[in-house]
């Protein structure tokens, strides 16, 4: 649990980073990857993809259930065995003292106390049957395919984060041309403050300054973004 929450803290702290900072330390761990890749991201394939998983991970989840199942069963009929293979031999040792005192040297449950201490003394070797093999196996390709899933998540997460980006990039370019143009400043929602004195005004140039810097920065980020998710 606390491994987990450790992830879930690390991931959440990589998630705030800006894009380019993301976008560099992803191409930085995945270099080698990346020179060999040179697959240009396809939405056609990431949404097959991810409808694939998510039928894939439902089955899978039902094969672990079951298997876990299976593996417990089995479990549980590996102690009894042993538990009868014990009980038997106490009920032969206790017959074999009645039968000798009447001249009967020979336990007809012999044959059965041997039977079913060979069969618990194999059991013992692999008391689930090979069936929590299976179980492992199972569980490992679920987790792998719940990994996968939350790497389409994010993409989306991603591509949603670069549209939003690219509109706010839009709107900036246009207000700006209409701002040169001789137009309106937006408002920058600071005009109370400035009635009451607590905010100084500020000059036209000084305010295009603002909205050219705001908007390179937003320019850059959508550039890194569009990077990262090819990269992703």
């Amino acid at each position: 649990a606390k491994t987990d929450e450790a992830f879930d803290l690390l991931k959440k702290e990589f998630d705030s980073r800006p894009p380019n900072v993301k976008c560099g330390e992803f191409k930085a761990a995945f270099a080698s990857d990346l020179r060999n890749s040179g697959i240009s991201p396809d939405d056609g394939k990431i949404t097959t993809c991810k409808a694939f998983l998510e039928a894939h991970t439902s089955q899978l989840r039902e094969l672990t259930d079951g298997l876990k199942e299976v593996t417990d069963a089995q479990r549980a009929v590996t102690k009894a065995v042993s538990s009868a293979a014990v009980k038997v031999s106490k009920l032969c040792e206790h017959e074999f003292e009645t039968l000798a005192s009447v001249g009967l040297a020979e336990n007809p449950r012999s044959e059965l106390a041997s039977g079913l201490r060979s069969q618990s003394r194999t059991l013992e070797s692999f008391p689930a049957m090979h069936y929590d093999t299976l179980l492992a196996a199972s569980e490992q390709e679920l987790l792998e395919a719940e990994a996968m899933q939350e790497a389409l998540e994010s993409l989306e997460a991603m591509q949603k984060e670069l549209s939003d980006v690219e509109g706010k990039v839009t709107n900036l370019e246009e207000t700006l041309i209409r701002v040169r143009a001789g137009g309106e400043i937006p408002s920058t929602g600071t005009g109370m403050a400035r009635m009451l004195g607590i905010s100084a005004p500020k000059d036209r140039d000084e305010r295009v300054r603002q909205m050219e810097a705001e908007l390179a920065e937003k320019q850059d980020e959508a550039a890194a973004l569009k990077v990262f998710r090819a990269a992703a």
